[in-house]
């Protein structure tokens, strides 16, 4: 019985040390997506289109709105920020970007039609940065590198609660997206399209 005690001891403390010495650095985004359009999208890592928790829904899956437990209606608004930092090595030289801070509004709201209906809308930033480097080249003249990418979208949606466990949901999505960059070799003026498309979900 001590034996069993004794390995059982030693398991206990041999398993959290090998668990910790298998941890690496995990990246859930490259710094230019956004990790969900709500503080509550944000807190769950962007894993949100399985089991959704507010409004933003209509922006990830739209069956989402059905789920909500909405008397009513609801309303989920924040900002974000984008902050992920930027350098350039040239030459030996390490230069950090200037702009490195993106304020990113979201929202969305959802409204009980009746028992099954649900509509709702979601608008968010769910990408954008950019960088502004004054000089990453030694040389005569300037050698300044900016770029500034943003891309929003607006998605007015609905969902119908077909049973207990089972919604069906469907979003349009109305797409913004600017960029603009400069560099020394060229510039690229600031640009602006739209784009529509169409989400399912269930």
């Amino acid at each position: 019985m001590t034996r069993f005690a004794d390995y059982k001891t030693f398991r206990l403390a041999i398993l959290p040390a090998a668990l910790l010495s298998g941890i690496q650095a995990a990246h859930a985004t490259n710094g230019d997506q956004m990790l969900g359009v709500t503080a509550t999208q944000w807190g769950m890592a962007g894993a949100v289109v399985a089991a959704p928790q507010d409004a933003g829904t209509a922006l990830t899956n739209p069956a989402g709105l059905a789920t909500l437990g909405i008397e009513e209606v609801r309303f989920d608004l924040g900002f974000g920020m984008l902050n992920p930092p930027r350098s350039v090595t040239q030459n030996g030289v390490n230069y950090e970007s200037e702009s490195n801070a993106y304020l990113m509004p979201a929202g969305g709201a959802a409204f009980k039609i009746d028992d099954a209906l649900y509509f709702g809308m979601g608008m968010g930033g769910v990408s954008g940065s950019g960088v502004d480097f004054a000089d990453t080249a030694p040389g005569a003249g300037s050698q300044a590198i900016v770029t500034t990418k943003q891309f929003y979208k607006i998605a007015p949606g609905f969902a119908y609660k077909v049973g207990e466990r089972l919604s069906l949901g469907a979003s349009l999505n109305i797409d913004f997206q600017s960029l603009a960059m400069y560099t020394p070799a060229y510039q690229f003026p600031q640009n602006q399209v739209y784009g529509y498309g169409f989400s399912a979900g269930a």
